[in-house]
């Protein structure tokens, strides 16, 4: 796996940026969204600077924006505190909103047939048509915190967060797989909440970020267990990604005893040419990015505060060569975008901020 530096960071939103995504072919030449607890939503073009971007449009809400999903030919969808989902055009017109969760927004994904997927805090899932803003399934009963997945036409992933106990624990987190609406398989494979999950495709580029090419080999979940767990498609476990606890990268190879594992908040795929060997990316609540190629971690990027979101591009430069951008939200209101091409990076003295030490 190729070294990722930083190459950009943009500033614009005024509180915790919670999400970001790539946007698909926008004919105003938007090319990133972003989405914060100051309540809106940033629309970012590129520009001369070397070292800053600036956000080009600003839609504004009244609660925070919790996660995006981009759609083809640059439309793209929200979802927020308020449990709306907003669907935009690829000026960030406001064409149709979908009513349905009792709870805010927590996932955003793509369905079959361009259908889209979300979680609630509210303990369900949802399928929803955007050409007629309908729902048309819905899977209940989880708990807390949900996040839903498309694997097929039929077979949709959902994680949750599980449910305070007698003994002030939390338990109930669960991994499940549904096919045709009704639960086949259900895994317990972290041992603390589950709070994401990402579909993966045996090829050695970066899936789609914009549709669900059918069907996906297996998918990821990341946890507040400190774990990435890669899984099949039939939700059996491949491996584990395990983390060490929060303590200074020089003593990671002294570790003893235990300690507070980071909760990962995102992960994403990156592609892969086997089973073993799929890479992902994750981004976790003590700061780091985690880039993992199978169960291997191959380098840690540590930002300034909490990260909450990561999004990833395959690129095409015009000489044919092809690389990946990066993009984290952080708690301290800046995205920084990074790339797995040297000509990208920003000099070594500009980069001394992001604090790179994988």
């Amino acid at each position: 796996m190729n070294q990722f530096e930083l190459c950009r960071e943009l500033r614009g939103h005024r509180d915790a940026v919670r999400c970001c995504i790539f946007l698909d072919n926008n004919p105003n030449g938007y090319f990133m969204a972003s989405g914060g607890q100051d309540n809106a939503i940033l629309l970012w073009k590129f520009t001369d600077s070397e070292t800053f971007a600036f956000p080009e449009k600003i839609i504004h809400h009244s609660c925070w924006i919790t996660c995006l999903l981009a759609l083809p030919n640059g439309f793209f969808v929200s979802g927020g505190y308020d449990g709306i989902i907003r669907f935009y055009s690829p000026n960030g017109e406001n064409l149709a909103l979908l009513s349905g969760h009792s709870g805010g927004i927590t996932s955003l994904a793509h369905g079959p047939n361009g259908t889209i997927l979300s979680g609630s805090w509210d303990g369900s899932a949802r399928m929803w048509d955007l050409n007629s803003a309908k729902e048309i399934q819905k899977l209940t009963g989880m708990e807390n915190a949900v996040t839903a997945i498309a694997l097929d036409e039929n077979t949709v992933v959902t994680t949750s967060t599980g449910m305070k106990d007698a003994m002030n624990g939390v338990s109930g987190y669960a991994v499940r797989v549904f096919k045709r609406g009704e639960q086949v398989s259900i895994q317990r494979s972290h041992y603390a909440s589950v709070r994401c999950s990402a579909p993966f495709f045996l090829q050695d580029r970066l899936p789609s970020s914009i549709s669900l090419p059918a069907p996906a080999d297996g998918f990821f979940t990341g946890g507040n267990d400190g774990k990435v767990v890669c899984y099949r498609s039939d939700g059996s476990v491949v491996f584990r990604c395990d983390t060490p606890p929060n303590v200074p990268m020089a003593e990671l190879c002294s570790v003893q005893g235990e300690g507070k594992y980071p909760f990962m908040m995102k992960v994403k795929s990156m592609g892969g040419a086997d089973m073993m060997h799929v890479r992902s990316v994750s981004v976790s609540e003590n700061a780091y990015m985690y880039f993992w190629e199978g169960p291997n971690c191959m380098q840690i990027v540590k930002h300034p505060a909490s990260l909450w979101d990561v999004d990833v591009r395959h690129v095409i430069d015009p000489a044919g060569n092809s690389h990946v951008w990066a993009i984290t939200a952080c708690s301290d209101g800046i995205l920084r975008l990074f790339s797995s091409n040297p000509r990208d990076w920003l000099p070594e003295e500009a980069r001394v901020g992001s604090d790179l030490i994988g």
